[in-house]
């Protein structure tokens, strides 16, 4: 069978159900735990690590996350979809690299209208 979310194939006993869809596990793990962008205490996390290591914080980047934080230095802003177009990623994966550089304040969102932006803290 296949996932409902990703379209992954799966066997029948490792079908997990959410809210009536029958999805993967890795799915499963998405759903259940959303990013949070608004997290006080992934932030405090994020800082403290980086003062432990004593390093620059930009070091320890993943090539996904230095992509997006280069893609939204050189345009200025952009929306979540066209992020995870430029990534190559779900858009669920573009917000979790996203969620990651906002709680190590590098990233925020920003409104106008209806519409949010992803633009850089510096």
């Amino acid at each position: 069978m296949k996932c409902e979310k990703c379209g992954a194939e799966i066997e029948e006993d490792e079908v997990f159900e959410f809210r009536g869809m029958k999805v993967c596990e890795d799915c499963y793990f998405d759903l259940m735990n959303p990013p949070r962008t608004c997290d006080p205490w992934a932030s405090y996390a994020a800082q403290k690590e980086a003062e432990r290591k004593g390093q620059d914080i930009l070091a320890d980047l993943s090539d996904e996350q230095k992509k997006l934080l280069d893609l939204i230095r050189n345009r200025g802003r952009v929306k979540k979809e066209e992020a995870a177009n430029a990534l190559g990623v779900p858009e669920d994966e573009a917000e979790r690299i996203f969620t990651t550089l906002h709680h190590m304040d590098l990233l925020k969102g920003q409104q106008e209208g209806n519409v949010i932006y992803w633009t850089s803290m510096h």
